[in-house]
């Protein structure tokens, strides 16, 4: 019965990763003439918060086992915020790229992972 419940917790958990994903991805692509004016630089907390968000989902979605899993999911998301940055640099998206975007995603995929990977282990 424990296991069943885990199981069903735990595609849960995926499922809402991807819906994570989808939302993330509809935010990060919106053309740019469309989006509200912000604080500058407060665009940099917004990305700490989705990838954040993601790096968590993930990791509790599914959880490493051995270090490789961790790693794959890692790299799996900074090849997505690489990704979003490479596509908002085409003149179609009405956006620009930055490395500074890539940096906040990175924190934010780190940030994510680290906290559910100490809240497992306490």
């Amino acid at each position: 019965m424990h296991e069943r419940l885990y199981m069903a917790r735990q595609g849960q958990l995926r499922a809402l990763f991807f819906l994570a994903l989808i939302g993330v991805t509809m935010l990060a692509l919106w053309p740019g003439a469309a989006n509200p004016p912000a604080i500058y630089g407060s665009d940099k907390i917004h990305h700490v918060a989705a990838f954040f968000t993601l790096g968590a989902l993930i990791t509790l979605g599914w959880p490493p086992g051995p270090l490789a899993r961790a790693v794959r999911s890692f790299t799996l998301l900074f090849a997505y915020g690489l990704a979003i940055e490479l596509i908002q640099s085409l003149p179609l998206i009405g956006r620009s790229a930055s490395v500074y975007d890539l940096g906040a995603d990175l924190i934010g995929i780190i940030a994510g992972m680290a906290l559910i990977l100490v809240w497992q282990r306490s």
